[in-house]
């Protein structure tokens, strides 16, 4: 993260939306350009090109996830709140680390789920990453219904997501250690343990295994500290939203099922899911009006962020509100 003083710029929205509508007529390595002026005036690094060429998804005519990403990023950081800030750079992380090293997003088949798949070379050692999405029969994430203007386009449909795989890849390029959400185990996988159990085409291909690997990794003391902030998180969840008649909008009831989610497996779903939520709040109003459940949301997001960039284990609850100073993303992780 740069150091220094963020620099408003009236243009930053017009800008990022630019990414959007200029995607087609650019080659990648401009479109890396345009969003890294996002990036200068909002306070952030630059991103990178894809290494490996992967640019849009499989099954999804014309989704490039790196100019959707890019584009809510300009969007974050031109709200000058707080949550938004937290959320641009969340996003800017996954454009920097994370976005590179996808081999290829593809649309799956709805018995597999949407995941994230490390994959190794002929040394066994990580190559980079497969995306799954559930792309043949859409879900909930892919109708335009759940997403007012100006999020009902056919980028912004599996948004968030997107955000919630690349998340998973990001923990794993954080800790190495398959996917679990903290630094605080002893135990390290080892490194050959899993390979040849997963496969881009069906997934796990020892998923048992897996798990017992995964499991053998976990943290009793770190899973209490994260499921409090889950309890939280649902303590200030409106009760308008947890009624049935008349029943909330239905990304409401998915959003509430994303935090129940995060502490029913922390050690696997904890991250991943609360960066799925933050970015479903960001995009609708009558989430960002519920003031303290937002906020709160955007400080555990916040809380999550520091521990990948800094590889710190956890060791306390998130505050009631993100500390990061809105508009300065450089003011995280201090």
């Amino acid at each position: 993260m740069q150091s220094g003083h963020y620099h408003p710029r009236a243009s930053l929205l017009a800008l990022a939306v630019l990414l959007l509508s200029a995607a087609p007529a650019f080659a990648l390595p401009s479109l890396v350009a345009r969003m890294n002026e996002t990036c200068g005036a909002a306070g952030l690094g630059p991103v990178a090109a894809p290494a490996h060429g992967a640019s849009t998804v499989e099954g999804l005519a014309g989704v490039d996830p790196t100019v959707v990403l890019g584009t809510l990023m300009g969007q974050a950081a031109n709200a000058q709140t707080p949550e938004g800030t937290v959320l641009a750079a969340i996003l800017h992380d996954l454009l920097t680390n994370v976005t590179p090293k996808m081999i290829a997003y593809k649309a799956g088949d709805p018995g597999i789920g949407a995941t994230c798949i490390p994959k190794f070379d002929a040394t066994k050692k990580l190559s980079g990453y497969v995306l799954l999405f559930i792309g043949a029969a859409p879900p909930f994430w892919l109708q335009p219904a759940i997403n007012p203007a100006p999020y009902n386009t056919n980028e912004y449909y599996y948004t968030a997501q997107m955000v919630h795989e690349l998340t998973h890849c990001a923990v794993n390029e954080r800790y190495s250690r398959w996917m679990v959400d903290y630094s605080n185990s002893t135990r390290n996988p080892a490194p050959t343990a899993l390979l040849g159990l997963v496969d881009a085409a069906t997934g796990c291909t020892n998923s048992a295994h897996l798990t017992t690997v995964q499991t053998a990794m976990k943290s009793p003391a770190a899973d209490v500290i994260l499921k409090k902030n889950v309890t939280a998180l649902t303590a200030l969840i409106p009760a308008a939203w947890k009624k049935t008649n008349p029943a909330p909008a239905l990304y409401i009831n998915e959003l509430v099922g994303k935090v129940s989610y995060m502490g029913t497996n922390p050690a696997l779903e904890y991250d991943a899911p609360l960066n799925h939520a933050l970015t479903w709040c960001f995009q609708h109003a009558d989430c960002r009006a519920q003031k303290k459940f937002y906020s709160k949301l955007a400080a555990v997001a916040e809380e999550a962020y520091c521990r990948r960039k800094t590889g710190k284990p956890v060791t306390a609850v998130a505050p009631a509100a993100p500390k990061v100073v809105k508009g300065r993303p450089d003011s995280m992780c201090k």
